[in-house]
């Protein structure tokens, strides 16, 4: 299989509590924000961040909602039969922000208007695609789709091990509750969706859900999708905490990315399985979520 351009993404998690809620402030150009990277003494910034602790505070901004999300994942060991090494900086073998991205590279710029390239690391390379091809060779690499998870009938476990760390029981019939992804799902999705449309306003993702809809949710799988439930069902599933199990929701009763899509391919677990519903399809060489389907809005809403 060709592994090239990726899919996997950030070992670490996302730490957002230093940042308001919206759109994080550049602090790459400002000269007194150096305390949100850097740690500081003496009212100067210290000029080594050790790598674990600078990938942290990357990706606490680039979760495209404080800052844009990078369109190259990172986490991704460096296999060297894959990929050259220019001698770039690895996080215990594999990609990090600061593997293609020098910060000190945005020392004497006044804006990110003038900055080189968001300070990418000199090209190690010649050609048109120079950066690129300092790691990537020239081979035959595509980019992978992580949700084709099957070769002639048969689950792939390399396909399954770029979002999990260890292989699931892909005959289960019901949710064990530890997916043991390799990080947060919802970065680990935007590691390669970093562009989403969401026609609600200020967005589905991470969104709380109230627990009258949560009962609401699960009284949809039990009556079917053409079906109303009653309030009787809806006020006694609300009682009792029962969540859905067919469009599970996070901690806390978040909405999450797998709330809506199963990433997984159709026929990865058995007909019947709650974790095969809603299974992603090939139709014409292309993978299709069923949330492409009309009434998926009323999943959840009364409407």
């Amino acid at each position: 299989m060709p592994l090239g351009l990726l899919v996997l993404v950030g070992v670490l998690a996302v730490n957002t509590a230093q940042f308001p809620p919206g759109r994080a402030i550049n602090p790459h150009w400002l000269k007194d924000a150096c305390d949100k990277c850097h740690v500081m003494k003496n009212g100067q910034a210290q000029p080594t961040i050790p790598l674990p602790e600078s990938e942290q505070s990357c990706l606490s901004c680039h979760d495209s909602v404080h800052a844009k999300a990078e369109a190259h994942p990172v986490g991704r060991l460096l296999d060297p039969e894959q990929f050259r090494h220019p001698g770039w900086p690895l996080l215990e073998g594999r990609l990090a922000c600061a593997t293609c991205h020098d910060i000190s590279l945005t020392r004497g710029h006044k804006n990110a208007q003038t900055a080189p390239s968001e300070f990418l690391r000199p090209a190690q390379a010649q050609g048109p695609d120079a950066f690129c091809a300092s790691c990537h060779k020239p081979v035959d690499y595509s980019r992978i789709n992580p949700h084709r998870m099957m070769t002639e009938g048969h689950v792939v476990p390399a396909d399954c091990l770029l979002c999990h760390k260890q292989l699931a029981d892909n005959q289960a019939m019901t949710r064990t509750g530890r997916p043991d992804l390799r990080t947060d799902v919802m970065m680990l999705c935007r590691s390669c969706h970093y562009y989403h449309v969401d026609w609600y306003e200020p967005g589905h993702m991470g969104a709380k859900v109230p627990a009258k809809m949560v009962a609401y949710m699960r009284a949809k799988e039990i009556v079917g999708p053409t079906t109303r439930p009653s309030r009787q069902m809806v006020a006694k599933l609300q009682a009792t905490g029962t969540r859905p199990e067919f469009w599970p929701v996070g901690p806390e009763n978040t909405l999450v990315c797998t709330t809506c899509h199963n990433p997984h391919q159709q026929g990865v677990f058995p007909p019947g399985s709650v974790l095969a519903v809603g299974a992603m399809k090939i139709e014409n060489g292309r993978v299709v979520s069923s949330i492409e389907t009309p009434g998926i809005c009323l999943r959840c809403h009364n409407l």
